[in-house]
């Protein structure tokens, strides 16, 4: 079976380009559409994305070790696909016939099936097909969010639902024969507890991550101000952009660790994923710092001032880039509990902080409530699988990140002298540039 190692680099790449032309889409809605059409138009998504979070039950990530392992796992995909006929007919039964979220409703079974196929795709260590596909998907968005302008919530929804459809079909019609085999087998209820416990561990600890930036912008909405809201959307979009690093590379870890069986070996893989993960994420972030203040003035002219606490927001990336890539070997490996206490503790730093803060800083108090939450949880991860070394390297980054901030000439320095300072302090080693190397140029 094939690692995934060149995958995992056409999967990077698929979902940075998916990235600019998410960008572009909030464009065409935030211009062309009413603030009240789109608002209801995402509300509409946010509440079917929340409906999926505990209805797909931790699908993709949590299904792939079982068809790595070859389990039988035709009653667990029973059980998924019924629950998603069940909220599809109960929409059907309940929503209005001339309501204009039908296009939603009539395609969530076709999410399920994609999320399905995401899974075997993913264990076959095919991570560019999702992306690849993702990124069409946004495409198709992006046009019809433009040809449906008049609309209104309908356009919204619907261009969104057109692009579900077309990943239904890229997705799924290619290795259709492979799951309906699957599906093949008789109903045993007890060969799903495996699964549902850990799917539900999972959807636990993906519902905290979603609701850790809903409470902070909620939070900040209470006891800062709205326009603090909207700076604190403009920050963590920005921020966000280094998330594609850690959240692409977790899908080779999920898959490899599931793969691999022996221990010492498979964690040899974990430590070395992590710091590339860490390493790119690093690199990308002083960059991205020390282009901050363009970046701003050029694209989000009304936002300026938001540079510090948008440099402290991705000085928390780079924190994740680390935690998440253990917490995806967790996944792997069958033992996701392992990352609950630790984001459950995170999350309770973050609301403290927080309304600490808040009141006192406004958007620099949530952003250091937030990247402080993430180093709670790298260091409670860390201290659990003996890995101090990432504490000390998340130090480094503090002050890498730091002195880009201070001027584009700093920025541009430290970027260039870190990666020989990475390699004398063994952040990145010799090998991993070599292993990165041979993927990226092999043909």
């Amino acid at each position: 079976m094939t690692t995934g190692k060149r995958e995992t680099i056409f999967a990077l790449v698929f979902s940075s380009f998916s990235k600019i032309v998410t960008y572009l889409l909030l464009l065409v809605f935030a211009n062309l559409y009413s603030q009240t059409d789109y608002g209801l138009g995402s509300f509409a998504l946010n509440i079917r994305n929340i409906v999926m979070l505990f209805a797909f039950i931790g699908i993709p990530d949590a299904l792939v070790p079982f068809i790595v392992k070859k389990k039988d796992i035709s009653s667990i995909l029973k059980v998924l696909v019924s629950a998603s006929l069940l909220i599809t007919i109960l929409g059907i039964l309940f929503i209005p016939s001339n309501s204009w979220i039908w296009p939603m409703i009539i395609t969530f079974p076709l999410v399920m099936f994609t999320t399905l196929a995401s899974s075997f795709w993913r264990a076959k260590a095919k991570y560019d097909a999702p992306n690849r596909t993702g990124l069409t998907s946004i495409i198709i968005t992006l046009i019809l969010a433009y040809l449906l302008k008049s609309y209104g919530a309908f356009g919204v929804v619907a261009s969104y639902s057109a692009g579900n459809m077309y990943s239904f079909f890229a997705l799924v019609y290619p290795i259709r024969i492979e799951i309906i085999n699957s599906f093949r087998g008789k109903f045993n209820l007890i060969k799903t507890i495996p699964f549902f416990k850990a799917g539900l561990i999972v959807t636990f600890i993906s519902g905290l991550f979603s609701l850790l930036i809903w409470v902070n912008s909620t939070l900040l909405g209470v006891l800062g101000s709205y326009e603090d809201v909207a700076r604190f959307g403009i920050s963590s979009a920005i921020a966000g952009v280094i998330l594609i690093i850690p959240t692409t590379l977790s899908l080779f870890m999920v898959t490899r660790a599931s793969q691999i069986k022996d221990k010492t070996k498979a964690l040899n893989v974990l430590h070395r994923v992590v710091r590339v993960s860490f390493f790119s994420s690093l690199m990308s972030s002083i960059l991205l710092v020390t282009l901050l203040p363009w970046i701003i003035k050029i694209f989000f002219g009304k936002y300026q001032g938001i540079e510090l606490p948008t440099s402290i927001l991705i000085i928390g990336t780079v924190f994740f880039s680390s935690y998440y890539i253990i917490y995806s070997y967790y996944i792997g490996t069958m033992n996701s509990q392992r990352a609950l206490l630790p984001v459950i503790a995170g999350f309770a730093v973050n609301i403290i902080l927080s309304l600490i803060l808040i009141p006192k800083l406004s958007l620099l108090g949530v952003s250091l409530s937030s990247s402080l939450a993430h180093l709670a949880i790298l260091a409670y991860i860390a201290k659990n699988e003996r890995m101090k070394r990432i504490l000390v390297m998340s130090l480094i980054a503090i002050l890498t990140i730091y002195l880009s901030s201070l001027n584009y000439v700093i920025g541009f320095i430290v970027l260039i002298v870190f990666v020989p300072i990475s390699i004398l302090l063994k952040i990145i080693t010799k090998e991993d540039i070599k292993v990165i190397k041979e993927v990226v140029l092999k043909r």
